[in-house]
C-alpha cells in the first residue's frame, strides 16, 4: 500500500487500497493470518490519512492567513505612511520594531537608522525605567494621551502628544504609539497666554472700575480697582449683582439704564456707588452690549467723578455769585448779538428799559436805548458790532431822558470770532456825571461741560505697550486716532515721538520705567498744548525681570482749560471791582468838594450883600 503524498484524495474520502493476489488457493490458516494482517494495515493507513488531512488543512489555513495578514499589513503601511502623525511599534525593551515615514521625517532619521534606536534615544522625558512603567501600564488598561518632549537627530527638540496602546502579536507584547508634533499648538497657547496677561494688565491699569456681567446680573469679570474701591472681596462680588452697589433711590434709575444697554446696545449713567463701609462715591458708568458665546452680557467702566463734581459745584457756586453780583450792579448791562438783539440783561437794565415785560419778541437794542427803528449813525455801541472794536462814550440820551456813560465791548467765541457785544450803561445824571472808566464786566461763566465717551472696545484712554528701549510694540485705536497714523505704522516708533514731554518730565518717566516702578496720575503737557494724566504699569516675566510697560494716558486738557479760565476770570473780576471802587471814591470826593465850594460862594454873597446894605 502506498502512503499519502503520491496522489491527493478528495477531502472526506479514504484512498482506495490496491491489492494484487499472488495465488488463488490459500489455506484456511493462511487466509486467516492474511485477513488479520490486512485488517491491521487497513487500520494504520486510516489513521495516517486523517493526520495528513489535518496537516494539509492547517497549512492551507496558514497560507490563507498569511495572505490576509500580508494584505492587511500593506493597507496599514499605506495608511501609516500617508499620515501626518508619527507611528511607532515598540517592544518591551523600548526598541523600535516599526516606524512610518512621518516618524522618520519628524525625527530626522532614515528608517534603517530609526529601527536601530529606542524610545530613550528620541525622548527627553522617558528613559528606560519610565518607559517600562508606561509599557506595563498599556498592557493593563487604556492610557490617556499625554505630552512629552522629543529630540531630533540634529539635537533640536519639540513638544509632542503621545497616544499609546498595548498590543499582543504572535504571543509577544508590544506598544503602539502615535506621536503628534504640537509645536504650533504650544506656540498658540503661549500667544493666548500673553494676550490674556496683556488684557488682565490693561484692565487692571484702568483708572476706574471695569466689569462684565450677564443679563441676570451675575458678574463674570472685574478689575482689581473694583475690589479696591468698593472694599468688597472678589468672592463677595461674585455673589452680588450690580444693583447691590446702589441705594434705594438710585436702583431704579440704574436698572433702567442697564436694561437700555441690553435693548439698545449702549447707555451711560451718573450715580453714587455705595461702598462696603457705607460711604458713597459719585461715578460715571458706561455700558455696551456684548455677546460672549451664547450669553448676552454688559461690558463697561466706571470713573470716579468726585473731582469733577467738586469742579461743577465750584462752577455753579461761582455762577450763582456772579449772577448775584451781575443783578446787584446798578448800571444797566445788556448782552447783544450781531443782529442788535438783546439776548441777556441784568435787573437794572430790565427795570430801566422795560425789558421784563417784552421778552416774547425780539428785543432790538436801538429801540430800547434810542427809541429808533434802526441803529443811529452816531451810536458808537452799534458801530462796535461793525468794527469789532470797543467803544467808551458819554452822551445825553433823550429817549431815556438821562445822561449816560456807555461802554461797548465786542464779544468773541472760543475761535476768536466776534459774536456780539456787551453794553454797560451808567446813569450819570443823579451822580453829576461821574467821570470814570467803567471796566469790563465778566461775561457769564460758561457752563463747563465734560463729555464722557465710550470705553473697552470703546476705551477713550490712549493705551500703548512699550519695551525697554521705549519702542511702541502695541497700541489701541484711540492712540492711533490721536497720532493720525495707522497702528501698523506706529509699531517700532519711540513713544516720546508722539507725547514729546518736557525734558524734565521725560527724564522723570524714564527713570521710573527703567526701575520698573509704576506711575500714577502724573500730569504731562505734550504737543499742541494737550494735558494728560499718565499712568504706567510694568510687566514682568515669571522671574520678576522687567519686560514691557503699559502706559495709559487720560486727556485732561478741558479740565486744565477750565481751571485757567476760572483763575483768569477771578483775577479780572477783582481788578474791575477795584477799579469801580476807586472810581466811586473819586466821584464822591469831587461831589463833596463841589458842595463845599457852593457853600463858600453863598457865604461870600451874603457877606457882600450885607456890606452893600
Amino acid at each position: 500500500m502506498k502512503t499519502s503524498g503520491s496522489k491527493k484524495t478528495k477531502p472526506g474520502k479514504p484512498r482506495k487500497k490496491i491489492s494484487v493476489p499472488k495465488t488463488r488457493k490459500k489455506t484456511t490458516a493462511s487466509k486467516s493470518v492474511k485477513r488479520q494482517v490486512s485488517s491491521g494495515k487497513k487500520s494504520t493507513g486510516s489513521r495516517q490519512t486523517t493526520k495528513v488531512k489535518q496537516e494539509r488543512k492547517k497549512r492551507a489555513s496558514t497560507i490563507t492567513g498569511s495572505r490576509e495578514s500580508s494584505n492587511d499589513l500593506k493597507k496599514f503601511k499605506f495608511i501609516s505612511d500617508n499620515s501626518n502623525d508619527a507611528y511607532f511599534l515598540v517592544d518591551h525593551r523600548a526598541q523600535f520594531c516599526y516606524v512610518n515615514k512621518a516618524a522618520c521625517s519628524m525625527l530626522g532619521y532614515s528608517e534603517d537608522e530609526l529601527l536601530k534606536l529606542g524610545v530613550p534615544d528620541v525622548d527627553i522625558v522617558y528613559d528606560k525605567i519610565k518607559y517600562q512603567e508606561l509599557f506595563d501600564l498599556t498592557q493593563k488598561k487604556k492610557v490617556p494621551s499625554f505630552e512629552t518632549t522629543n529630540m531630533r537627530k540634529n539635537g533640536s527638540s519639540f513638544p509632542s502628544e503621545i497616544t499609546a496602546t498595548g498590543y499582543k502579536i504572535n504571543g509577544k507584547l508590544y506598544m503602539f504609539a502615535a506621536l503628534r508634533d504640537i509645536t504650533l499648538r504650544k506656540q498658540a497657547e503661549q500667544i493666548l497666554l500673553k494676550e490674556k496677561k496683556f488684557f488682565e494688565t490693561a484692565i487692571n491699569c484702568l483708572p476706574g472700575v471695569f466689569y462684565i456681567f450677564e443679563h441676570s446680573g451675575k458678574f463674570l469679570r472685574w478689575n482689581k480697582n473694583f475690589e479696591k474701591i468698593t472694599g468688597y472681596s472678589g468672592k463677595e462680588i461674585s455673589k452680588m449683582t450690580p444693583l447691590d452697589f446702589f441705594d434705594k433711590e438710585e436702583k431704579k434709575i440704574v436698572a433702567d439704564k442697564i436694561q437700555e444697554v441690553f435693548v439698545k446696545g449702549e447707555s451711560s449713567v451718573k450715580a453714587d456707588i455705595v461702598l462696603k463701609n457705607g460711604e458713597k462715591l459719585p461715578f460715571y458708568f458706561t455700558g455696551l452690549r456684548l455677546k460672549i458665546g451664547d450669553k448676552t452680557c454688559l461690558i463697561g467702566t466706571g470713573i470716579d467723578i468726585s473731582e469733577h463734581r467738586k469742579a461743577e459745584e465750584q462752577i455753579l457756586l461761582s455762577r450763582q455769585e456772579w449772577e448775584e453780583i451781575f443783578n446787584n450792579i446798578t448800571d444797566m448791562i445788556t448782552v447783544h448779538d450781531k443782529d442788535f438783539n438783546i439776548i441777556r440783561a441784568n435787573s437794572a437794565a430790565e427795570q430801566v428799559l422795560g425789558l421784563s415785560l417784552l421778552k416774547d419778541k425780539p428785543l432790538k437794542c436801538f429801540e430800547y436805548y434810542h427809541g429808533k427803528n434802526k441803529p443811529p449813525e452816531n451810536c458808537l455801541s452799534c458801530t462796535c458790532i461793525k468794527t469789532g472794536k470797543p467803544a467808551v462814550f458819554e452822551a445825553f440820551e433823550p429817549h431815556l431822558n438821562m445822561f449816560v456813560e456807555t461802554r461797548a465791548m465786542p464779544k468773541f467765541d472760543v475761535n476768536n470770532n466776534m459774536v456780539g457785544l456787551i453794553r454797560v450803561t451808567r446813569d450819570i445824571t443823579d451822580r453829576k456825571k461821574i467821570e470814570s472808566e467803567h471796566g469790563k464786566l465778566l461775561d457769564v461763566v460758561t457752563k463747563a461741560k465734560i463729555e464722557w465717551e465710550k470705553t473697552f472696545d470703546s476705551v477713550t484712554e490712549l493705551i500703548i505697550l512699550i519695551d525697554k528701549e521705549f519702542n511702541i510694540i502695541r497700541c489701541n485705536k484711540s492712540f492711533s486716532d490721536f497720532t493720525g497714523l495707522a497702528i501698523s505704522e506706529l509699531i517700532g516708533k519711540k513713544c516720546h515721538e508722539f507725547f514729546a514731554p518736557e525734558p524734565e518730565q521725560f527724564a522723570h518717566c524714564k527713570d521710573f520705567m527703567l526701575r520698573g516702578e509704576p506711575i500714577t496720575r502724573a500730569e504731562m503737557n505734550i504737543k499742541d498744548n494737550y494735558w494728560f494724566y499718565i499712568n504706567s504699569q510694568p510687566i514682568k516675566d515669571k522671574k520678576g525681570d522687567f519686560k514691557h510697560t503699559v502706559i495709559i494716558a487720560t486727556d485732561i486738557t478741558d479740565m486744565k482749560d477750565t481751571q485757567q479760565k476760572l483763575i483768569k476770570s477771578e483775577k479780572e473780576l477783582m481788578k474791575r471791582l477795584q477799579e469801580l471802587e476807586k472810581f466811586y471814591n473819586m466821584a464822591i470826593g469831587r461831589e463833596v468838594k463841589m458842595k463845599e465850594l457852593k457853600k463858600k460862594i453863598k457865604e461870600l454873597q451874603l457877606e457882600l450883600s450885607g456890606n452893600g446894605g
